[in-house]
């Protein structure tokens, strides 16, 4: 479980960011978190990070979605040897039934958050070339060990895949992700309100 390999983009907050993750995992109470006891403000920011992309962070969404997965089954899950975290839409849609509906600014917006991605047994090369939603969600869903994984197992109450789907799921990951290192809800709330604040701003 290292996260020394999350990248060095606004280094600094960032660094903080991933100590103050690897402390909450390691048992630590948030008050005894250095990167977590400067203020609400400062933990809001955090949560708002989580809700962006997180394109060639791999060990650490794998660690966030185990976090997430674990609280919404109420305990730990054992965890099969080959464990990682895989896009539910392809990198490619341009020939994909599933996906005819979405634009492509679409489906840049969400490949790389955590809502559109799933804890898996096994690589990624076993969806490499299904494009349908429906054939990989049931190639993600094969294995009993995958679908110990509640927001795993969940995909099977989709038909499709869609923008609304993937917000859900994003939020809901990171709701759990919160409450597992009991970081105040009213702060993830808040956080949420800043996120979709700082989006129209920037429109």
């Amino acid at each position: 479980r290292d996260l020394h390999s999350f990248p060095t983009r606004r280094s600094s907050d960032l660094e903080n960011s991933v100590t103050a993750l690897r402390d909450l995992d390691k048992g630590y109470p948030v008050r005894l978190v250095h990167g977590l006891s400067i203020g609400a403000d400062d933990r809001a920011d955090a949560l708002i990070r989580l809700h962006g992309e997180m394109q060639g962070n791999a060990e650490l969404v794998r660690l966030l979605l185990i976090r997430a997965n674990e609280r919404k089954a109420g305990g730990r899950i054992t965890r099969p040897r080959s464990l990682n975290a895989l896009p539910i839409m392809p990198l490619n849609i341009e020939r994909s039934a599933s996906f005819s509906a979405w634009t492509q600014e679409q489906h840049d917006h969400w490949m790389y958050r955590l809502g559109n991605m799933a804890l898996v047994q096994g690589g990624e090369d076993q969806l490499n070339r299904l494009t349908e939603f429906d054939r990989r969600r049931d190639r993600m869903l094969l294995r009993a060990d995958s679908r110990r994984f509640p927001l795993t197992e969940q995909l099977k109450d989709f038909s499709e895949c869609t923008p609304d789907m993937l917000q859900a799921r994003q939020r809901e990951t990171i709701r759990l992700i919160a409450e597992y290192w009991e970081i105040r809800y009213d702060e993830f709330s808040r956080s949420e309100e800043r996120r979709v604040g700082k989006e129209c701003r920037s429109r």
